[in-house]
This record gives C-alpha cells, sequence and structure tokens, in this order.
C-alpha cells in the first residue's frame, strides 16, 4: 500500500501546504487515471478543511497522511489541539464552522480517532472504477447516453 506522510508547522501557511502535497503526490501516483482531477481535488479540499480546523483549535504539531486503498484515497490529520470534533450546523450568517460539511460532502467517510493526547480526523474518497469515471467525463453517471 502506498502511503506519504507530511509534518507540518502550526502556521496559516501550512494550509496550502497541505493543499500542495495533496496535490502533487495525488497526481503522481493517480495520473493514468480518469477520476484524477475529481480525487485531487476532492483531498486537497478535505486536507486544507482539516489542517484548518487543527490551526483553529490551537494545535502545535500537525501531520498529514495520505494513503492509497485498492478503492479509495485515505487521509489523515493528526493534532496535539485539546477539545472534540463534532459536525456543526452553522447558521446562514455564521462566518465559520462548515469545514467538517465539506469534508462529509466530499469524502464517502470520514471519522475521528484519538490516542495518548492525539486526535486523528480522517477521511476516505472514493477511486471511481475505469467504466463510471469514463462515463462521469462524457456526463452520464447511468451508462444510458
Amino acid at each position: 500500500m502506498w502511503q506519504v506522510v507530511k509534518s507540518l508547522r502550526p502556521h496559516p501557511l501550512s494550509v496550502g501546504q497541505a493543499r500542495n502535497f495533496c496535490t502533487r503526490r495525488l497526481s503522481s501516483v493517480l495520473d493514468d487515471r480518469p477520476d484524477l482531477p475529481d480525487v485531487v481535488a476532492d483531498a486537497a479540499t478535505i486536507a486544507s478543511e482539516l489542517v484548518t480546523n487543527a490551526l483553529t483549535a490551537g494545535s502545535s504539531a500537525i501531520e498529514l497522511a495520505l494513503a492509497l486503498r485498492s478503492d479509495a484515497v485515505y487521509l489523515e490529520v493528526a493534532d496535539d489541539a485539546s477539545g472534540t470534533v463534532r459536525l456543526a450546523h452553522p447558521e446562514p450568517t455564521d462566518p465559520k464552522g462548515r469545514g467538517l460539511l465539506v469534508v462529509a460532502a466530499l469524502s464517502r467517510e470520514w471519522g475521528v480517532s484519538s490516542s495518548d493526547k492525539t486526535k486523528h480526523v480522517w477521511a476516505e474518497i472514493s477511486l471511481v472504477a475505469s467504466g463510471q469515471a469514463a462515463q462521469r467525463a462524457n456526463g452520464s453517471a447511468d451508462g444510458v447516453g
């Protein structure tokens, strides 16, 4: 199984570094897949949301891991910030609180686990079978036209 890990400093620039890391690494390992643009964009967005959450929570250490599974890309952000991770339900006028909603919308599954003083927020992004990706690219998800 392919896996890469990047340590990030607790600094706002780490959000862009996380996006770039996902884009570069996934583009190189998934370069022959027709669903590459969607998977890479979703992973980069999820990574930036999770790293932003870690920064906002006051983390002093952040680690981003990417792994390729048979049918998914697995992404995990580990941090040492205290507190719990919960899905928020912001009002339309609230200036924040939508990050995990974005993660939930872009991933097939996501969750949180913890060990010692580290929490791990993870997400899985489905890899579309080659035939399905070609249908999606042609504008037909049901294969009829």
